[in-house]
């Protein structure tokens, strides 16, 4: 090969990398990222019992859903829109929440809208 054409494949490739982590990893962290807050905010919110879910844990009677319907990162800020689902014997819990958090950081959260839907 000469000199053009392999400076060509290296360009592609790194270009291809970028591409690749831009449009696919990213949004994938995004979505983790949003799940966990989403997580954190309904333990802090009470909206369950998460000792509940932690005592019964070989029990299969209870069930933690969440869902990121779409998640957007602007500078240090995510936001998120989702649905978290809890059930157990004892309680049931469904929340749409259109919230955003500071990424990376544990608390530093806001709920814009919150509602209740069916389950």
């Amino acid at each position: 090969m000469n000199k053009p054409t392999l400076l060509i494949i290296v360009i592609a490739c790194l270009l291809g990398y970028f591409i690749y982590d831009r449009y696919v990893v990213q949004p994938k962290q995004l979505n983790s990222a949003a799940q966990n807050m989403l997580t954190q905010m309904a333990i802090k919110q009470q909206w369950f019992d998460p000792l509940e879910l932690l005592s019964d844990s070989s029990n299969s009677n209870i069930q933690l859903n969440k869902e990121i319907e779409s998640a957007f990162q602007d500078g240090d800020m995510v936001y998120a829109n989702g649905k978290i689902t809890y059930r157990s014997e004892t309680s049931q819990v469904c929340k749409i929440v259109d919230f955003r958090f500071r990424y990376g950081s544990l608390n530093d959260y806001e709920i814009f809208t919150q509602s209740d839907c069916s389950l």
